[in-house]
């Protein structure tokens, strides 16, 4: 049974030269990236399987797809951002506290026993 309502067409990059940026930013051939927003691959029992997306199933891939960038981004920064600290300091002392404690600016050399609660009060 076919839905007439829906597309039947699979997705289609409009924009290449926009594709081609956003490849060279993510450091990935162009190819690739239209491949990881045109297509669905999935394991069905023991066999691999790829679905052509229509528009609506490459725009829901393409906001997962960087719901994924986001998050190891965050992750990223995260670790990235804490690594000072753990250095120098307490490893209770995090991230969370310095965004409890903004305008605390010796936090890394803070004692150890210095503790710190959310909400900051």
């Amino acid at each position: 049974m076919i839905d007439r309502g829906h597309n039947e067409d699979a997705a289609v990059v409009r924009n290449l030269e926009l594709l081609e940026t956003v490849a060279e930013f993510l450091g990935v051939h162009s190819s690739a990236l239209k491949a990881a927003i045109s297509y669905k691959t999935k394991f069905v029992k023991k066999e691999l399987c790829t679905v052509f997306l229509d528009p609506n199933g490459a725009s829901d891939n393409r906001g997962d797809l960087a719901k994924t960038f986001y998050s190891l981004l965050f992750a990223w920064l995260n670790e990235h951002t804490n690594r000072p600290c753990a250095m120098t300091a307490s490893p209770s002392i995090s991230l969370m506290h310095r965004i409890s404690r903004p305008f605390s600016s010796n936090l890394c050399n803070a004692s150890s026993s210095t503790r710190y609660s959310w909400p900051p009060s």
